[in-house]
C-alpha cells in the first residue's frame, strides 16, 4: 500500500483557497446586510413623506396669518398617522404663506409669510437606526398644500323662462301675501351670483354661516 504524501506547499495552497472563499462570503454577507439597511431607509423616507402630505393638507384647511391653527392641525394629523413631532429624533416645522407660480421660485413656488395666505408648508425629519451596519441616518420630507376656496355659489336660472304673473299668483297663494314683481325682478334673482367674501365684507369683516336645516 502506497502512502500519499502532502508537501508543505500543497497545504499552504489549500489554506489560501479556504481563506479566499471565506473572504468572498463575508463580503457577500456584508453587502446583503447593507442592502437591507438601505431598503429600510428608503421605506422610512417614503412613509414619512406620506404622513407629511396628509399633515400639510390638514393644516391648509385652517390656514391663517397667525398659523397657530394650521400648526396644531398639521401636528395632530401627523401624530394620528404615526409620527410624533415631539418624540426624540423627530422634528417638524409648519409655516403659512403664499403659493404663487408667477411670483415665487421653484421648486415649490412657495414663500413663507407672504399674504394673502393660501398655502401651508410642512417639513419633518426622522432619525432612522440601521438594522445591522453603520450609524443612524436622518430622513427628511417636505410638502406644500394649497388652500382650496369655495367662495361663491350661483342661484339657478330656471325662473327666467317663466312669466311674472304665474309666479306672483303662486307665491301669493303659498304665503298669503300680495307680491307683485315684474319679470325683470325674477330674472335678476335668477342670475344673481353671491360671493361669501362679499358677504363677509358687508358684515364688517366678521360673519358666520349657519348650515342647519
Amino acid at each position: 500500500m502506497k502512502k500519499r504524501l502532502f508537501s508543505p506547499s500543497s497545504r499552504c495552497t489549500q489554506r489560501g483557497a479556504a481563506s479566499t472563499l471565506a473572504a468572498i462570503w463575508i463580503i457577500v454577507a456584508v453587502a446583503a446586510l447593507d442592502a437591507i439597511d438601505v431598503g429600510n431607509l428608503f421605506f422610512a423616507r417614503r412613509s414619512l413623506q406620506s404622513v407629511i402630505d396628509l399633515s400639510a393638507r390638514a393644516g391648509s384647511q385652517v390656514a391663517d396669518v397667525a398659523c397657530t391653527g394650521a400648526t396644531a392641525s398639521a401636528k395632530g394629523s401627523a401624530k394620528i398617522n404615526g409620527f410624533d413631532a415631539s418624540a426624540q429624533g423627530n422634528g417638524m416645522t409648519v409655516s403659512c404663506g403664499r403659493w404663487d407660480p408667477t411670483m415665487n421660485s421653484v421648486p415649490d413656488y412657495y414663500a413663507g409669510g407672504n399674504q394673502p395666505i393660501n398655502a401651508v408648508k410642512v417639513s419633518a425629519t426622522r432619525n432612522v437606526n440601521a438594522f445591522f451596519i453603520g450609524p443612524s441616518h436622518t430622513v427628511t420630507a417636505t410638502a406644500v398644500a394649497r388652500v382650496v376656496n369655495l367662495g361663491s355659489f350661483t342661484i339657478g336660472t330656471t325662473l327666467a323662462s317663466v312669466g311674472a304673473e304665474p309666479i306672483n299668483s303662486l307665491l301669493n297663494a303659498l304665503f298669503g301675501t300680495n307680491i307683485n314683481l315684474t319679470l325683470a325682478s325674477y330674472q335678476g334673482l335668477a342670475n344673481t351670483r353671491v360671493k361669501i367674501s362679499d358677504l363677509v365684507t358687508a358684515a364688517g369683516g366678521a360673519a358666520s354661516i349657519n348650515c342647519s336645516r
